[in-house]
């Protein structure tokens, strides 16, 4: 994946989208031309050297043959060496049968015609068409150590776990 950032610029917020333009190659061959914003991503995972990104493409896209949608994920896998753990677990939900299953791709990433690594591109966890399928009623929520940094919260009782709502 190669990106261009407008200007030139460095992704140094996780509130400021910045403008890009993006290309997915496979050797010579262009599969995904196509505009959209970038910004940062993550808690913990924002203050490492290797950092995660979220896309927002402005018209619906289908990366890597992936179900059209405008919103996706970068993960750095900064924390993980082996670069496998959440391919494994998102492979494992799939073979599980598991509702929802992400859809993830390892991509070489370029950001302004520079080589920042290996990552994972996979879908943003939401409740959109070819994304989570819930009622409207429904909820998503995630086990989240950042808590306190979320509007709307709960703990559990038995093992004290955290938890944020996604939507609504």
């Amino acid at each position: 994946i190669h990106i261009f950032v407008e200007g030139g610029k460095t992704i140094e917020s996780k509130d400021e989208y910045l403008n890009i333009d993006l290309s997915i190659k496979s050797g010579d061959q262009t599969l995904l031309s196509a505009t959209g914003r970038m910004k940062g991503r993550g808690n913990a995972t924002w203050n490492y050297e290797k950092k995660p990104y979220k896309i927002k493409f402005d018209e619906k896209q289908s990366p890597l043959g992936f179900p059209a949608n405008k919103d996706w994920v970068l993960l750095a896998e900064y924390c993980d060496k082996s670069l496998m753990r959440s391919a494994y677990m998102f492979e494992l939900a799939r073979t599980a049968g598991l509702p929802y299953p992400q859809n993830y791709r390892h991509v070489q990433l370029y950001l302004n015609y520079e080589y920042v690594g290996l990552y994972l591109l996979t879908d943003q966890v939401e409740k959109k068409s070819n994304r989570v399928d819930i009622a409207d009623d429904g909820f998503l929520f995630e086990n989240d150590n950042y808590y306190f940094m979320e509007p709307v919260q709960f703990q559990t009782t038995h093992r004290q776990y955290w938890y944020t709502f996604k939507h609504p």
